[in-house]
């Protein structure tokens, strides 16, 4: 047999559910920041389970503004605020976050969903990151492509 394919490599929830570790870059440190996420992919199970929830609960107040015969129209502060909850969700752990980094004892910030909100809330570059790490589903596969 020439070329076999194993059923378990189409698996892509079962990948995205490992998590995939990558370094925060911000523009202000091209060269890297020492923090550390690690996020679950898009095809996670807990991720795909936010986001049927979110679509559902649109659909069904899309549906009481129809039958009210108001306007479909989301506020800008519900928008941002479900963009820092779908990072947040995706978010595993990080290291390298710290609560006073010129403290003489350095004490690492909790890895929670309250937290990842704060951070993602507070800080753009790392919220696009989370995301666009989390979709790209090559982070996920054992054959990743070369950098």
């Amino acid at each position: 047999m020439s070329n076999v394919f194993d059923l378990k490599a189409l698996n892509q929830v079962k990948a995205s559910e490992a998590g995939y570790e990558y370094e925060f870059i911000s523009e202000s440190s091209p060269e890297g920041t020492g923090v550390f996420v690690t996020v679950l992919g898009e095809q996670s199970d807990k991720v795909k389970a936010w986001v049927r929830k979110k679509v559902d609960a649109k659909r069904y107040i899309n549906l009481q503004r129809e039958k009210s015969r108001k306007d479909n129209i989301s506020n800008y502060e519900d928008d941002e605020a479900e963009n820092i909850e779908a990072a947040a969700i995706r978010i595993v752990s990080w290291k390298g976050i710290y609560k006073d980094a010129t403290a003489a004892v350095l004490e690492e910030v909790e890895c929670n969903l309250e937290n990842a909100k704060l951070i993602c809330g507070m800080n753009n570059e790392f919220l696009l990151q989370v995301i666009k790490n989390s979709n790209d589903i090559a982070n996920f596969t054992k054959a990743k492509p070369n950098a």
